[in-house]
């Protein structure tokens, strides 16, 4: 049961991948710099109220949740910043690499350091695997063949890999407190912080252009409601999964092997990309891997 709850929650982080970057292509806004504040606001708004919707409208984190929170929207607004950023100032390749080895190393260190977890040889193996698909998958972007990026560039990915990190594994120290109980609180205190706060920023820089910003059109508005939607069933997903599995490390590869996989396969059907010998072999790598760390 596990293991199909485990790829439900990667499909579905698939999938909302996907319709943010419909969402980002159809966004029909006045500026399209904006589309990413808006989305910021907008998904967490939705995924707060609509996590709030069903818990049956309860809400009562201890205060240890409700820290621990504020940190996990904390880290959550440094990856959308850093993520903005790093997409206009250098290739997408060495960007998602940062987030993904960031999201899969944080976790580990801190479990290896301070809780004397350890992961066997052929998990290692697997984790290893993982990040070497994504090098592969992404030789052509890693290669920087259009020039090198500037510094602010590099700092934003080192932004990316920390910011990333720290909220993967906010989650779950959160967690390993609670034991479970108060997921939806965990979830609605990050995303409802990381609206309110982009929103006062918004307002403090740029009050006047808060309403037209949101004229987005309707097909974007329907692709962001729909990540939205996908992203609440998946991230109490991750947290129900978080408190049953015994290595978040593990949990963390698998899912974002999974990801990984899918993506380059949506990239190849949906968005008819035609795929390089690199990044057929680095799926092909991608999906070893999550088969390693799913049986051993």
């Amino acid at each position: 049961m596990i293991y199909l709850l485990l790829a439900v929650m990667t499909v579905l982080f698939s999938w909302q991948s996907s319709c943010a970057r419909k969402y980002t292509d159809t966004y029909a806004g006045p500026r399209p710099a904006d589309a990413s504040s808006v989305y910021s606001m907008l998904y967490g708004a939705v995924i707060a109220l609509l996590t709030l919707a069903l818990n049956s409208f309860r809400f009562a984190p201890r205060l240890a949740t409700v820290l621990l929170g504020l940190l996990c929207g904390l880290a959550l607004i440094g990856y959308t910043t850093s993520l903005v950023k790093a997409s206009a100032l250098g290739p997408y390749s060495f960007m998602t690499l940062s987030s993904m080895a960031g999201g899969l190393l944080v976790p580990m260190v801190y479990d290896m350091l301070l809780r004397g977890e350890r992961l066997s040889a052929i998990q290692f193996f697997g984790v290893g695997l993982l990040i070497a698909s994504a090098i592969v998958m992404n030789l052509q972007g890693l290669s920087f063949r259009g020039g090198r990026p500037g510094r602010a560039y590099f700092l934003y990915c080192l932004l990316l890999f920390f910011s990333n990190g720290s909220y993967c594994q906010l989650m779950n120290i959160q967690q390993g407190i609670t034991g479970g109980p108060e997921r939806a609180e965990m979830i609605i205190v990050t995303y409802a912080f990381t609206a309110l706060a982009v929103l006062v920023i918004w307002l403090i820089r740029r009050p006047r252009d808060l309403v037209p910003s949101f004229r987005m059109g309707r097909r974007a508005l329907l692709w962001a409601l729909a990540a939205c939607a996908i992203c609440t069933t998946a991230t109490n997903l991750l947290l129900y999964l978080l408190s049953v599995m015994e290595s978040a490390t593990v949990l963390y590869a698998i899912d974002s092997g999974g990801v990984l996989a899918l993506s380059g396969l949506y990239a190849i059907f949906l968005f008819h990309e035609k795929p390089t010998p690199s990044q057929i072999v680095g799926l092909c790598m991608a999906v070893t891997s999550v088969v390693i760390l799913n049986v051993f």
